[in-house]
């Protein structure tokens, strides 16, 4: 082999490395947010950063606390790291705080920019479930007995196709 294969085997080899041990970090990831979902209301996953800076990832559970009848954060994780061995790791000074103080409060100086501007995003994300939640609870939005009656029947019957499409249908 020259020398140029032998560069172009091993960055393949890289390559495929590369892949199976992101796949390990994304199933490891997937698992710890199933976990998380169990313990409150709302479960959601911001990320903040570009492809060129690195992306940082935080994960918000959310439940209504029972003193006060408020949304809060009971857990936060953050998953940052250069390599495919980072794990997610508590990021405690945003536990307890409100969705509102998290969507349009100060960032508190322990919690970096990314960090905060990741779990301002999972906010959002929060924001959009509940709003589907409070759509699903009106029932004006679900037809009735009295409206399917109304309606024309629609054919069900499966298409026929013409004898000419009959050998494109494997396609």
């Amino acid at each position: 082999m020259n020398d140029i294969t032998s560069i172009l085997l091993a960055l393949g080899l890289v390559w495929i490395i590369n892949l199976t041990l992101s796949g390990f970090q994304t199933k490891r990831f997937h698992q710890r947010v199933i976990q998380l979902r169990k313990h409150g209301r709302y479960t959601a996953v911001g990320q903040s950063g570009t492809n060129i800076k690195l992306k940082q990832y935080v994960v918000l559970v959310v439940d209504t606390d029972e003193d006060d009848g408020v949304e809060k954060v009971i857990i936060a994780e953050r998953l940052s790291g250069v390599t495919v061995f980072a794990n997610l790791k508590p990021v405690p000074e945003l536990v307890g705080r409100t969705l509102a103080e998290i969507e349009d409060g100060d960032r508190p100086a322990s919690v970096s920019e990314k960090t905060w501007s990741a779990a301002q995003s999972s906010v959002g994300f929060i924001r959009n479930a509940q709003k589907h939640d409070t759509e699903s609870d009106d029932e004006s939005e679900f037809a009735d007995d009295t409206d399917a009656a109304d309606e024309t029947e629609i054919d069900l019957k499966p298409l026929r196709l013409a004898a000419g499409d009959q050998e494109t249908q494997g396609r």
